[in-house]
């Protein structure tokens, strides 16, 4: 039992500390920022098939804090807070229900009213036409969509090479 509490401890340290290596390499190479973003939003998800959606939260809490605190561009920690950081836990819960297209709408309104939340904090001064506010969001779910699949993808990887559960 103690064994298996210092295992989950080490696994959500090892994952909180990956994120928040990777949250401040997207802070010092910026034309990798998204990329590095979509990686550590991995790894409360991962903590979330180790242990359990507890471990993936408290991961996710930890980044978050940890990264105000430590990350020296705070302008890339809010991405983490308020999309991917939580897309992991989102999706967890989505991927429950039974139908594909309901799993898809959840993921879909996560990622608009994330992105409006952040986008309205990041742009707040900013006014954009219904039609820009419109092709901004197409192109936001398309991107969705596609980071959906490719972390699935990433997922199942991680699950047929390490995970033995």
């Amino acid at each position: 039992m103690r064994e298996k509490k210092t295992k989950r401890l080490t696994m959500g340290a090892v994952f909180t500390a990956l994120s928040i290596i990777l949250l401040i390499l997207s802070t010092t190479l910026p034309l990798f920022e998204m990329t590095l973003l979509a990686l550590a939003s991995a790894m409360p998800a991962l903590m979330i098939i180790e242990t359990g959606v507890v471990g993936g939260l408290l991961v996710y809490g930890a980044t978050s804090i940890l990264g105000l605190i430590i990350v020296p561009n705070k302008v890339m920690v809010f991405p983490y807070i308020f999309l991917f950081g939580l897309y992991g836990i989102v999706k967890f819960y989505a991927e429950k229900i039974k139908s594909t297209i309901i799993q898809m709408l959840i993921k879909i309104t996560f990622f608009t009213v994330a992105f409006y939340a952040f986008g309205g904090v990041l742009l707040a001064n900013t006014r954009f036409s219904s039609v820009t506010n419109i092709m901004l969001v197409g192109i936001g779910v398309v991107f969705a969509l596609i980071f959906d699949y490719i972390y699935s993808l990433g997922l199942g990887w991680y699950m047929r090479k390490f995970n033995k559960n």
